[in-house]
């Protein structure tokens, strides 16, 4: 889990695997400010009844719906956790792979990490993976993520990668990555910032 320094910004790393569900306080190394965490308890196992009635728990939480001008329309489930994201590649794979010709984009440009607050609902948040060209949002050219920042999405917000652009959609509004899809794919496209 990586909790962001209310202070700072600072990205503070938290292996809640070694911790219980509860409260924490995290003092950043960098300004000492006091921030909070919430680790959440782990759900529970699935009951037999749900076993037998063959309702996999699902493992998608979101998509990635690639919108461009230059590269095919392309849909990517997220999971739970880190999400890597870059371009194709067989020497350097990643989780979320957009097959596209832009070089710009970084073979692990980005990471889209997915969490579970303790009201039970999802958040997104982003960060670069120190990629030479950087990570836009909403084609706001005043703000190039690097690897030391880190950023909360909401459904339909534009994610560049490179000249590649993609748009986050989530289960709170769309139930399927067909629907994320279609969604998209009836909107207009997004500014690209030119890098």
């Amino acid at each position: 889990m990586i909790v962001p320094c209310t202070q700072c910004q600072a990205k503070l790393k938290l292996d809640e695997t070694k911790l219980k569900p509860g409260s924490y306080t995290i003092t950043c190394p960098k300004c000492q400010t006091k921030n909070k965490a919430v680790i959440a308890a782990p759900e529970p196992e699935p009951s037999k009844e749900s076993l037998l009635t063959n309702e996999a728990p699902t493992t998608e939480v979101g998509w990635l719906v690639v919108h461009d001008e230059n590269t095919a329309p392309q849909t990517h489930p997220l999971k739970l956790g880190k999400n890597v994201v870059g371009r194709l590649s067989e020497s350097k794979p990643c989780d979320v792979m957009i097959d596209t010709e832009d070089l710009r984009m970084s073979r692990n440009h980005s990471i889209v990490e997915v969490a579970i607050k303790p009201n039970g609902q999802y958040e997104y948040l982003i960060y670069d993976c120190g990629s030479t060209n950087g990570t836009y949002i909403n084609s706001d050219t005043s703000k190039k993520l690097t690897e030391y920042d880190l950023l909360y999405l909401r459904d339909g917000d534009t994610i560049q990668m490179g000249r590649t652009k993609m748009v986050l959609k989530t289960q709170k509004v769309v139930p399927n990555a067909a629907k994320a899809a279609q969604v998209v794919g009836k909107q207009g496209f997004n500014k690209t910032v030119i890098v």
